[in-house]
């Protein structure tokens, strides 16, 4: 789902259509209708799908549509009237704000509120676990309903997420229609040979995907760790806005993340947040403005979205997953952040036999049981 409107064909893709007084230039994969250009996956949920459509409409004016929570950055120069997801200079986009181009080249913005951070109440971990269950199996059956025909691929890695999403789909019974990969495939097609290393420099995740000639759907398990709040920074922030070291506690405690969190990086990243504490605490002083501020991270955290004609079905998408963990007690979302409790009292939930093949630590032999799938 890589595009560009621009004034001039943008040589970066293969794809250039022209759409009113611009190009729309673009990777594979999009279904086009005359002035109109879609490409991803719709579900009867909005903010449950990945999709984007660019369309002019009569007077002029083009326009881009997309999901509740939009699954790539963008960018706005003005200088050069060039709009586009990839490796784009000028303005950033958030993803609370919605865009078109106007007649007279304009961008035209308005802001909608993704974020919703008023759980009154805490919750139990069983509420969590229950929700959760029930959010995630909806998210399948839609996704099912309607594109369950398709190719629909899946590769077990042995990290908390993926094997979450794995628990998911045995829980569903939806395996039998999924193509279970034990190898990594990438087909090297013209725009990537083009533009795979920058999109993988900006994006990180794109150093751990597929990519296949054909349209294609991948399971993936993206977003995890922010999305259910084990990401370094933000549990940073949360730690330091409750005067928790989190550096010293780590190195007394045993967990998934732990070795992770140890990495220089991300030790760098505990101990500056816990040295502005009292400043983070004036900055959100309260914790309904700490989780918005989290929440709003998130939207723009852009992991995997659609390439060509691979399709990335990303359920973990979703802020109220990250909204619901932060309405659990202190102490479980601190167990959880170490050792990803949470993670593992929904897949004993789901299919308990699972559990045996996640790895012992993250991204330290993650593939070490996976022979227990046999």
């Amino acid at each position: 789902m890589f595009f560009s409107i621009t004034q001039e064909k943008d040589t970066r893709f293969l794809n250039h259509q022209s759409l009113g007084d611009f190009y729309f230039n673009h990777d594979d994969g999009w279904e086009i209708n005359k002035n109109s250009f879609f490409k991803g996956y719709k579900t009867p949920n909005i903010s449950h799908g990945s999709w984007t459509n660019v369309h002019l409409i009569n007077n002029g004016e083009i326009k881009i549509s997309h999901d509740e929570l939009r699954s790539y950055p963008l960018w706005w120069d003005d200088d050069s009237k060039i709009l586009t997801n990839l490796d784009g200079k000028g303005e950033s986009i958030w993803a609370d704000t919605k865009v078109a181009i106007d007649k007279q080249k304009n961008l035209i913005k308005s802001n909608v509120d993704l974020v919703d951070s008023s759980y009154e109440s805490i919750i139990t971990v069983d509420e969590f676990s229950e929700w959760v269950i029930d959010n995630l199996s909806q998210k399948l059956n839609d996704f099912n309903l309607k594109y369950g025909e398709e190719i629909l691929n899946f590769f077990p890695t042995g990290g908390i997420d993926t094997t979450t999403l794995f628990a998911l789909l045995k829980y569903n019974n939806a395996c039998q229609n999924i193509n279970m990969l034990f190898n990594e495939y990438f087909y090297y097609d013209d725009f990537c040979n083009k533009n795979v290393e920058t999109i993988r420099k900006l994006h990180w995740a794109y150093n751990q995907t597929h990519h296949w000639k054909d349209r294609s759907f991948l399971l993936s398990g993206a977003y995890g760790d922010e999305f259910w709040f084990r990401g370094p920074y933000i549990i940073s922030l949360w730690a330091a806005w409750h005067d928790l070291d989190l550096f010293a506690l780590l190195r007394k405690r045993n967990g998934y993340h732990v070795g992770y969190y140890l990495k220089e990086k991300n030790i760098k990243v505990f101990q500056k947040s816990f040295s502005e504490r009292y400043q983070i605490q004036e900055m959100y002083p309260t914790y309904e403005s700490l989780k918005s501020q989290i929440l709003n991270i998130n939207a723009n955290d852009h992991q995997h979205w659609h390439l060509n004609n691979t399709l990335h079905w990303t359920p973990f998408k979703d802020l109220e997953i990250t909204n619901k963990i932060l309405s659990l007690p202190f102490d479980d979302i601190l167990d959880h952040i170490i050792d990803a409790n949470l993670n593992k009292i929904v897949i004993e939930k789901m299919s308990p036999d699972v559990i045996k093949i996640i790895s012992q630590t993250k991204n330290v032999n993650s593939r070490d049981h996976l022979w227990k799938l046999i």
